[in-house]
């Protein structure tokens, strides 16, 4: 691994969450799918990880959609009022998908630093793309 690529991913990995740096050791030990499940069994919201992984990503693509995913069950247990969540992960290659669905009130906004938004950069470092989906939807 390049000193820029280690460099990049640490800065992913910031100590913001208590989960998220639980989650960094699953991603770098067991992969990017059983460190999905693992943020899915840590949420506050009963929450599913339906996972289809028949790919190597670049790590930093893996250490990106860990983070979306953070982020988005983040602010499902603290925002949505959500009784239950689902995560949808895909990859093909190298090639990686997220989806954050959950049952909750919706409404999420974006703040210019903070959660969802800085998902969107640490995708496109990677030359990906999330997608605007309204209330309680993120994908990327």
């Amino acid at each position: 691994m390049d000193a820029t690529q280690e460099v990049a991913e640490q800065a992913l990995w910031s100590p913001r969450e208590p989960v998220r740096g639980i989650s960094a050791p699953v991603l770098a030990d067991r992969g990017l799918a059983d460190a999905v499940r693992a943020l899915a069994e840590l949420c506050e919201v009963p929450t599913k990880a339906d996972v289809e992984d028949s790919g190597a990503a670049p790590a930093a693509v893996q250490a990106a959609a860990c983070f979306v995913v953070s982020e988005a069950l983040t602010d499902v247990a603290g925002h949505s009022g959500a009784s239950g969540a689902l995560v949808l992960l895909r990859v093909d290659g190298s090639a990686v998908r997220v989806r954050v669905r959950d049952d909750g009130r919706g409404g999420r906004r974006r703040r210019p630093v903070a959660g969802c938004s800085g998902c969107g950069r640490r995708v496109a470092a990677c030359d990906g793309s999330t997608e605007p989906s309204g209330p309680t939807v993120s994908r990327s």
